[in-house]
């Protein structure tokens, strides 16, 4: 859990953008927390948390990461 301080999460709860990978990973977590809270605490519920988990992180190393590092490789050369 990531441990911000409490004007942090007050500016965080009242819609200010994450400007740090803490308070990032903080609306990550108060999201989760709020969807097990409209939901039962069964194990359908924590695939689906963790399916929903796994297939943004591939969507960003699809659309983000790749063509990131593919820049890189070809602005300073491959090491392979």
């Amino acid at each position: 859990m990531p441990y911000i301080d409490e004007h942090a999460k007050r500016e965080l709860r009242a819609g200010r953008r994450a400007r740090t990978v803490g308070e990032l990973t903080y609306q990550i977590q108060r999201d989760l927390k709020q969807y097990l809270k409209n939901h039962d605490h069964s194990y359908s519920t924590m695939a689906e948390i963790l399916g929903a988990l796994e297939g943004a992180k591939a969507d960003f190393v699809e659309r983000v990461l790749k063509p990131y590092e593919q820049r890189k490789c070809d602005q300073n050369g491959d090491v392979w």
